[in-house]
């Protein structure tokens, strides 16, 4: 049976074989049983080759969901968190880019739910591939099985630092269909990532070797984030001891594959402006000389952006732009020995454990330009320079917003108006109060959900 031909490349080619025929005798039926290589047949995956093939497409969606430019759509929480946080401000006209930097998405959105359904794809595909390492590449090296279940953890866990309370997260069956979920709070959702997590490591083991030693400690720098969500200091530091502080997991980009995301909405779009002091914690991103956050303005001397204004001819700010990743290629670092370090700075600043501010000068001592801090004199004025060192440290990798929400929760406690810029909006009206994403109205085809649950931190 021949493949079936979809939308306007049927016409060409049926176009082209009428137009041959006329000149000579052919077989029509011949000549449009083509193959179309867009259709694969899931017999076509049930075999080494297919379940390798599902490896590397998890690991795409992933790069997809974190810094990789999908279809040249910003699909990732790296640029819309920093939106909702204060990393960055919309230098758009696009209704659903300002109301984000407004903290007042619509469950219409129609850029949140894109990126919630390329992490769920992410999530997807690396559940599809493990299971099918599992079963039709059993000899396949246990690291590559170990990384797709990090590679759905980390899903899971990006899923729970952004959305609201009440993720669904719905699963394939083999003989097709969708077992659909049901609602889930943040809590739940972490606890999934971290069982991910945990299996990774004992499916890696303990086996000496570069990838073995990568994958493990990716899982290892993902369990500790997760347990940092959980507010189980203590537990977060241990799971990454032994990560080296030199340890980095990226996401590679190139022009004939995908751009980095964030050069493309920041230096070539204009779409997105790094902010200044935007909120209470004054992270000053432009003004802070900070070798971890290079920035320019547009049009400046040896900036990478050319055009001095954001893409909104009627804003009334100019463009900033961070120079970390000043090409279109440029890879972006998504785990690191450096957010290990810090989990254990912060781990121990709440055990009253003095030496968090010889971890925070160790890794600054990397860095020319650098001084070395001194504590500060209250509690809170402490927990703000471990804040702001994982802000610049971490710049538009996703931490920023899930850093956010963890001032709100316990043991921090902080208000809203104590951590989320408030007041009047820089484009008219007021700032909103949403301190998450919701899950958007695409989730309504699942018959479980019925919305968030609620939009607590």
């Amino acid at each position: 049976m021949s493949e079936r031909i979809r939308g306007p490349r049927a016409w060409l080619i049926l176009s082209t074989a009428l137009a041959v025929c006329s000149l000579s005798a052919c077989n029509i039926d011949k000549l449009l049983s083509l193959k179309d290589p867009d259709i694969i047949n899931p017999s076509d995956l049930a075999s080494p080759a297919g379940a390798e093939s599902e490896r590397i497409g998890a690991l795409g969606r992933l790069n997809q969901a974190t810094s990789g430019a999908f279809f040249g759509a910003e699909a990732t929480f790296f640029l819309y968190g920093g939106l909702l946080a204060d990393e960055y401000r919309s230098g758009d006209t696009f209704t659903q880019r300002n109301e984000t930097d407004q903290r007042a998405v619509e469950t219409n959105n129609a850029n949140i739910q894109q990126a919630i359904g390329i992490l769920h794809a992410a999530r997807v595909s690396a559940f599809q591939a493990h299971e099918a390492l599992k079963k039709y590449a059993p000899n396949a090296p246990r690291f590559e099985i170990a990384e797709m279940y990090v590679a759905e953890a980390f899903a899971e866990n990006m899923l729970a630092e952004n959305l609201c309370n009440g993720i669904p997260l719905s699963y394939p069956v083999e003989a097709g269909g969708t077992v659909f979920g049901t609602p889930l709070t943040n809590a739940e959702v972490y606890a999934k990532a971290l069982a991910h997590y945990d299996t990774a490591l004992a499916v890696v083991g303990t086996t000496a070797g570069a990838s073995e030693d990568s994958t493990r400690w990716k899982a290892q720098v993902g369990r500790g984030r997760v347990l940092l969500n959980l507010a189980r200091f203590a537990d977060a530091a241990a799971a990454v001891t032994g990560v080296p502080t030199d340890f980095t997991w990226q996401m590679e980009h190139a022009q004939a594959t995908n751009d980095n995301v964030i050069w493309s909405l920041n230096i070539s779009g204009r779409r997105y402006t790094v902010a200044e002091s935007e909120g209470p914690m004054a992270l000053n991103f432009q003004t802070a000389d900070d070798p971890r956050v290079p920035v320019c303005m547009g049009g400046t001397a040896g900036c990478p952006a050319t055009n001095p204004k954001v893409f909104d001819p009627g804003a009334t700010f100019p463009l900033w732009v961070q120079k970390i990743w000043p090409e279109r290629s440029s890879p972006v670092t998504i785990s690191s020995g450096i957010e290990a370090r810090l989990i254990e700075a912060e781990a121990r600043l709440q055990a009253n454990d003095a030496t968090w501010l010889d971890i925070l000068n160790a890794l600054r001592a990397r860095v020319a330009g650098l001084a070395p801090l001194t504590a500060a004199g209250t509690v809170a004025a402490r927990q703000d320079q471990l804040f702001r060192e994982r802000a610049f440290w971490l710049f538009s990798t996703g931490h920023r917003l899930p850093d956010m929400r963890r001032l709100l929760r316990a043991p921090y406690g902080r208000s809203q108006d104590q951590v989320f810029p408030t007041g009047a909006f820089i484009k008219g009206g007021s700032y909103g109060t949403d301190v998450n994403f919701p899950v958007t109205q695409a989730e309504e085809n699942n018959p479980n959900f019925h919305g968030c649950i609620d939009r607590n931190p």
